[in-house]
């Protein structure tokens, strides 16, 4: 999927293997609240937990919603009032 989202920060996934990915053990639904009402920061944090990269023993480095941070950033900023 490299290179064909037609950008070159973008992966475009096909639907089988979008079907691929594991399903997280946790509870999605703290995710779902956080995105509706905005809160984008709060959903990635939400997900971390549901896919348990959060508060585990032995669990160390970034978590999923470390790299798509800088890119959130990014568009903020191009979002800003001027």
């Amino acid at each position: 999927g490299a290179g064909t989202g037609l950008s070159a920060n973008t992966v475009r996934l096909s639907p089988v293997v979008l079907a691929e990915l594991p399903w997280p053990a946790g509870d999605l639904g703290p995710a779902v609240s956080a995105l509706q009402r905005g809160d984008r920061r709060g959903c990635a944090a939400a997900v971390d937990r549901a896919y348990g990269m959060v508060d585990r023993p032995g669990v160390t480095g970034p978590t999923l919603s470390a790299w798509w941070e800088p890119l959130l950033e990014r568009i903020e900023d191009r979002r800003a009032p001027v």
